[in-house]
């Protein structure tokens, strides 16, 4: 019964990953468009992005029968913390009407493009030994995922308690007429209440 749930599991995870391979390019469409249009640094976004790499790497640990080296995992769990925590400094912050905005870099794209590949990868090479190993860079990426947002969140506070100085506002957005949030030109909807915008 196990050998069979386990079989099932595998071609489920063939599945997912076969059908993801669209979505992956549509997505790198959509976030090279949007690559350097500015957004607002919001507590919910920023749980939002942390909490779908957390989820992945709970769901790939649970469903798949891995023993992953154990210091490589740490090694690179540590690297993609410091690499997370690096990045974000580096990430110019504006401030417009009370809100922190900042542009998303080439450098966002390329770790949230390696992270889901690799996530990819894992799914349809669930049964190879390889999978071990790929499965060592999904700690990678759950560091930099916390490394960056929690670098982000701290930076975040510190600009609107006016202890660190914005950088130059990177350009006004439109504001939500419903809850003020600034809104990139062109959206359709206020990520913060969801109000449909004109």
């Amino acid at each position: 019964m196990m050998e069979i749930l386990k079989d099932v599991l595998n071609v489920v995870l063939r599945v997912v990953g076969a059908l993801s391979v669209p979505l992956l390019v549509v997505s790198i469409f959509f976030m090279i468009k949007n690559l350097r249009r500015p957004y607002p640094v919001l507590p919910k976004g920023l749980a939002l992005q942390t909490l779908a790499p957390v989820l992945v790497f709970v769901v790939y640990a649970l469903l798949l029968s891995l023993d992953p080296p154990k210091i490589a995992s740490g090694a690179l769990f540590v690297v993609g913390i410091g690499l997370g925590v690096a990045s974000s400094l580096t990430t110019k912050l504006g401030l417009d009407g009370g809100h922190v905005i900042r542009r998303r870099s080439i450098w966002y794209l390329v770790a949230w493009a390696v992270t889901f590949s690799v996530t990819q990868l894992l799914a349809v090479f669930a049964r190879s030994e390889y999978a071990a190993w790929g499965f060592t860079t999904l700690y990678f990426s759950l560091g930099l995922t916390l490394g960056t947002n929690g670098t982000l969140f701290a930076r975040r506070q510190r600009i609107l308690a006016g202890d660190e100085p914005a950088a130059a506002t990177p350009s006004p957005l439109a504001r939500c007429p419903g809850c003020g949030r600034p809104v990139e030109s062109g959206a359709r909807f206020c990520t913060g209440c969801w109000v449909r915008l004109a």
